[in-house]
């Protein structure tokens, strides 16, 4: 806690992607940047999760955003969002996410160093099931349910192969709010292609690396698609999320990629998957919501950062 303490008040400049503890006091002169987490994203956050909302946390947040000097945006979509999501009203820049410029600028060298550092062969697809914190911020006692996923993982598998071709193996990323609570994944589903990357630093190097993409409620679908990587939502709880969360920020229409609540639906939507079709309504998407993902955002906000400590 004293390291953490000692460099938040000697740091010229914070960048976070998530909000600082209630209290946290900040220097004269001192710069901080959100990043935020989440770009465009499907859960709903802050004032659009309505009663659903806890006072703590709209304290919280609205105590965050009076320390904050600037938000980084992605999209006009966040940029007109962002006061009710971050309850901010502060300055908001389009620069784009620099955590997206990896797949951009590198996906070829990290997708195959990413295989020789896990041991996989080179010509092995990866498919990444990352499932988002279950409990804590929704209402009641329900605990982290990505331990204990409905997915066939075994089938998945199957018709990853059939439809793609190739070998598939399976990156399972679980929320670091469990990961961090045990050391293996009690997984009674998991089958001997799984590798657990819970604990890896980094998770857009692992997007990266993958050739598909399985979440649910997760802001990672709309990074991924970034690289125009297939993406399929698996929102096998949706009613009791929806419940407890509030609703969605789009409809599924609306969404590039498809919807799947059992793992029928999931299975039935890899098999008919169109790879042009999907690449037209990523770019239709992309249009409408104004993102700006070019591979360019660190070298904007680096310079946004030198032009105002200076």
């Amino acid at each position: 806690f004293f390291n953490r303490a000692y460099h938040l008040a000697t740091a010229g400049t914070w960048v976070d992607n998530s909000r600082k503890a209630f209290g946290t006091a900040k220097r004269k002169n001192q710069l901080y940047i959100q990043t935020w987490h989440a770009g465009v994203a499907l859960k709903p956050i802050g004032q659009f999760r309505g009663a659903l909302f806890p006072k703590i946390a709209y304290l919280v947040s609205a105590y965050d955003s009076k320390l904050t000097d600037f938000v980084l945006s992605n999209s006009d979509w966040c940029t007109n969002l962002y006061p009710k999501m971050l309850i901010y009203q502060g300055e908001i820049i389009k620069t784009g996410s620099p955590r997206c410029d990896i797949l951009i600028n590198k996906k070829r060298a990290v997708y195959e160093d990413i295989r020789s550092q896990y041991a996989i062969p080179k010509d092995a697809k990866i498919v990444m099931f990352a499932p988002t914190f279950r409990g804590g911020s929704q209402k009641g006692n329900r605990q982290v349910l990505a331990a204990y996923p409905t997915l066939n993982f075994s089938t998945m598998v199957q018709i990853l192969e059939e439809k793609f071709g190739g070998s598939w193996y399976i990156f399972l990323r679980l929320h670091p709010q469990l990961s961090a609570q045990i050391e293996k994944v009690p997984l009674e589903n998991s089958i001997e292609q799984m590798i657990d990357v819970s604990q890896a630093d980094d998770m857009n190097e692992l997007l990266c690396a993958s050739d598909v993409l399985i979440t649910d409620y997760s802001s990672s679908s709309f990074d991924a698609i970034c690289a125009y990587i297939p993406v399929f939502l698996y929102l096998d709880d949706f009613e009791e999320y929806v419940q407890e969360r509030g609703n969605l920020m789009w409809e599924r229409s609306a969404l590039p990629f498809s919807v799947s609540t059992s793992n029928h639906e999931l299975l039935e939507n890899i098999l008919q998957f169109d790879e042009n079709d999907y690449r037209k309504q990523i770019d239709r998407f992309q249009k409408n919501t104004g993102v700006l993902e070019d591979g360019h955002a660190s070298a904007r906000v680096a310079d946004i950062i030198g032009s105002r400590i200076l």
